[in-house]
């Protein structure tokens, strides 16, 4: 089995779960797979879904 020669045979390629790029190498198989870019992009739409929209922010003049 060839390796790249800073990964040792215990190693796994880290991809991230939503674009696929490499993130590193990890001893675990199981570990947390999300890109930082990616992880942003999931926040800005995760508050931009919870901002209300102005108009609910203006009082009645009743």
């Amino acid at each position: 089995m060839m390796t790249e020669p800073d990964q040792t045979e215990n190693d796994f390629d880290v991809l991230c779960a939503w674009c696929g790029v490499k993130i590193r190498n990890d001893q675990t198989e199981e570990s947390y797979r999300t890109c930082l870019e990616c992880f942003y992009k999931l926040v800005a739409d995760q508050l931009n879904s919870q901002r209300r929209p102005d108009s609910l922010l203006i009082a009645s003049d009743r």
